[in-house]
């Protein structure tokens, strides 16, 4: 009797084991459906803006943020640079005669002027240089080659010339007289504007500018 219950039970026991086998494989086939759905669901998700933890992520966010990163600032696009030049606003060319020269040229021009005027008191002077007198040709020159000719010496070797720039005319005696009278003092002609141009010729309306 206990011999046939025993038999009994490995039976069973058996016969579970093998329902159980027969089951396994369909378990394992629905665990993977379940995760082969997950895993096309995250992949859609994420197509369409959702990030896998359940947030919301911009599309192509990582790249757009890169190439940014790399590409640098946006550039906005450049307006009326073609007229951003010296003499611009005066209406005068931006190169070859009638434009504005640098600072360079003039001060040479000046110097060249003040080595005449140096130059000349030393003959009057009977090889005595006199500051008061190098000053006063200096100025003499100045006034008078503007008022005949529109440029002094130095500015003749230069090519600059002086010009007004409110009129098509000569810069006459009384222009030429108050550019001069300003430029003794040398200050105002250190003070210029966006064209390049000092106190003096702002004040009188002028503007020195190549001749050729």
């Amino acid at each position: 009797m206990g011999h046939a219950t025993n038999s009994g039970f490995l039976s069973r026991l058996a016969n579970d084991e093998i329902t159980q086998n027969r089951a396994r494989p369909e378990r394992t086939r629905r665990l993977r459906k379940t995760r082969t759905a997950g895993a096309d669901a995250e992949v859609t998700q994420n197509a369409h803006g959702r990030s896998g933890r359940g947030g919301y992520a911009y599309p192509g966010g990582m790249a757009r943020i890169t190439g940014s990163w790399l590409s640098g600032p946006p550039v906005a696009p450049v307006s009326g640079a073609a007229d951003d030049y010296a003499g611009a606003g005066l209406g005068l060319p931006r190169e070859g005669a009638g434009s504005l020269p640098g600072m360079f040229r003039r001060v040479v021009a000046m110097l060249v002027d003040w080595l005449i005027a140096v130059g000349i008191s030393a003959l009057i002077a009977q090889g005595i240089p006199s500051s008061s007198v190098n000053l006063l040709l200096w100025f003499v020159i100045g006034v008078v080659a503007v008022t005949l000719f529109g440029f002094t010496p130095g500015q003749y070797f230069l090519r600059i010339r002086v010009i007004r720039v409110d009129a098509e005319a000569p810069v006459g005696f009384l222009r030429a007289l108050g550019r001069q009278v300003l430029l003794v003092f040398v200050i105002p002609a250190l003070f210029t504007d966006g064209d390049g141009r000092g106190m003096h010729d702002r004040a009188t309306g002028t503007a020195v500018a190549r001749s050729r």
